[in-house]
């Protein structure tokens, strides 16, 4: 079997950083356990994937490795994974005896003003910021998906997952929901009402955010799942899996922070029941156009 890392010298910093290990002991550790999803990984894909795989890992490792992760993961659940065509998702799915097509993405930092800076560049969260990538990646891949379902790759009654990778980001909030559940319903920051006649404070609750304005161009919505032309999304499934957590890896079975978002319009929804495996965030919503984000803990 081939090796995952190779001694090529055109390729990125952290590509370089674990493959050499240099004495660093998690590096070497992030290369042990890459090499080991590697080696499942490898026995399951053709020559030619095999050689794309190896080929694009020097220049995006970490969108490789969440590739690879995701697929190990879906296997160790006793869930049938198989690879999809290069014109179309990554993935599809056997769950219950529904089809779903899956397509696993790691979101970027951005550019311009609305870029998310690293952990240690900054003292602040940038909340803003880090839901603007997500909302911008699901719309990406809305036309990803249109393409593939006007070739007749994804049939009408297939179901659509998008699994991101958010590690990229280095954080999430301190309180209340994860970034990428309020990055797809119009959840805003959480606050505490003041009655000055009686002087008491209310229960905590999310205020409503349907948008995130740019200063120069047009507003980003962030009701996503609130919108009829999304309903081919069944959902959205969540990780910040890294090989930098990889002593965690060891102790845990590979898809132990999965999350997935249901979409309370899809044409095509996912079964609570069958992914009992995760925690599960479902939303209702009411006639006065209202909604309800419940929590189902695995």
């Amino acid at each position: 079997m081939v090796n995952f890392f190779s001694d090529a010298k055109d390729c990125e910093e952290m590509y370089k950083v674990i493959r050499d290990e240099n004495n660093n002991p998690r590096a070497v550790i992030a290369k042990g356990f890459i090499e080991n999803l590697w080696v499942e990984f490898s026995k399951c894909i053709s020559r030619k994937r095999r050689e794309w795989t190896l080929t694009n890992a020097k220049k995006q490792l970490f969108q490789v490795y969440w590739e690879k992760y995701f697929y190990c993961a879906m296997r160790e659940l006793g869930i049938e994974i198989e690879f999809g065509c290069s014109q179309g998702p990554d993935f599809f799915v056997k769950i219950g005896k529904q089809k779903y097509w899956i397509e696993t993405v790691v979101p970027t930092r951005g550019k311009g003003e609305f870029k998310v800076p690293k952990w240690n560049e900054t003292n602040t969260t940038h909340e803003d910021k880090i839901v603007l990538r997500y909302a911008n990646t699901l719309i990406k891949k809305q036309e990803q998906y249109e393409k593939a379902l006007k070739a007749g790759i994804i049939g009408k009654d297939d179901g659509f997952i998008l699994a991101i990778n958010s590690k990229i980001f280095d954080r999430e909030p301190y309180y209340g929901l994860p970034y990428f559940v309020r990055s797809l319903l119009p959840v805003g920051d959480l606050t505490i009402g003041f009655n000055k006649q009686n002087q008491s404070f209310s229960d905590p609750y999310f205020n409503r955010q349907d948008e995130i304005r740019k200063k120069k161009n047009s507003p980003v919505p962030k009701d996503c799942f609130l919108d009829e032309k999304n309903c081919f999304y069944s959902a959205v499934l969540h990780s910040s899996v890294s090989y930098k957590c990889e002593e965690i890896h060891f102790k845990n079975q590979l898809s132990y922070d999965f999350s997935i978002l249901h979409n309370p319009l899809a044409s095509v929804p996912l079964n609570c029941k069958d992914l009992s495996w995760c925690d599960q965030y479902s939303a209702s919503i009411h006639p006065d156009g209202s909604f309800e984000v419940k929590v189902l803990k695995s």
